[in-house]
């Protein structure tokens, strides 16, 4: 007997394992029978979401990286940073590994202090869904 053969009724709604829910839509419990669920839990959705706006790449363990934390990217995903005048600084395509340390992607030197702008496209549609300002101090 699985648990499905032993169970009847109709039920909808969420099922909760592990403290996650799985959404099922409303149908007899005999209608699942032989039907086989992969659940994933989503560490996203808890997880705090952070865009760090300060970069302090002096190898003193603090700052030393620009740090993104909480965002789903995949191998799809696309981040640009770029100067006051537009020019492009730095461009990522996949998942981000927190490890911008402040050099110039295409130059391979170290960028001036001062406020750089950010473009994060998670999912690979050609919009953005971050942006923002980032500063780079040097002590």
């Amino acid at each position: 007997d699985s648990f499905f053969d032993s169970v009847s009724g109709c039920f909808s709604g969420p099922i909760f394992m592990s403290s996650f829910p799985l959404y099922l839509p409303p149908l007899s419990i005999s209608e699942y029978k032989g039907i086989s669920f992969s659940v994933f839990k989503n560490t996203y959705a808890t997880e705090e979401r952070l865009v760090s706006q300060v970069l302090t790449p002096n190898n003193d363990g603090v700052n030393d990286s620009w740090k993104i934390r909480g965002y789903r990217f995949t191998s799809t995903s696309t981040i640009q940073i770029y100067e006051l005048n537009g020019t492009l600084v730095f461009e990522q395509q996949g998942e981000y590994e927190n490890d911008w340390t402040g050099l110039n992607t295409f130059s391979g030197e170290k960028l001036t202090g001062g406020s750089y702008y950010y473009t994060i496209d998670l999912d690979g549609d050609l919009f953005t869904d971050l942006s923002g300002w980032i500063l780079i101090k040097y002590p």
